[in-house]
């Protein structure tokens, strides 16, 4: 009578951590900005597109909505943000002060 071979053990265990599955996605996805806070409804928010990223002020009842509900008010500020141009960062320093 032949011996079967043993699927368990520590050989087992092993042989199945060495089986590379592939990567899930994320169960839930957000798309939630980057953002700084101006006041309580006013939001600076950074949209990355491709290799630039644009500025906008928006306008929201509440922290919380930024990335899940559509703004009230969205205005661009700033397209292709580069922060070595002097104008581009006085204009983010005036909404920050």
């Amino acid at each position: 009578m032949a011996r079967r071979e043993r699927s368990g053990g520590r050989a087992g265990r092993a042989a199945a951590r060495a089986v590379e599955t592939p990567p899930r996605d994320a169960y839930i996805k957000r798309n939630i900005p980057t953002y700084s806070v101006l006041n309580d409804t006013h939001f600076l928010i950074f949209e990355k597109n491709g290799n630039e990223y644009n500025l906008y002020v928006s306008k929201y009842k509440g922290k919380n909505e930024v990335g899940v509900k559509k703004p009230e008010i969205l205005e661009l500020l700033i397209k292709n943000y580069d922060k070595s141009i002097p104008e581009h960062r006085l204009a983010i320093t005036q909404y920050l002060k």
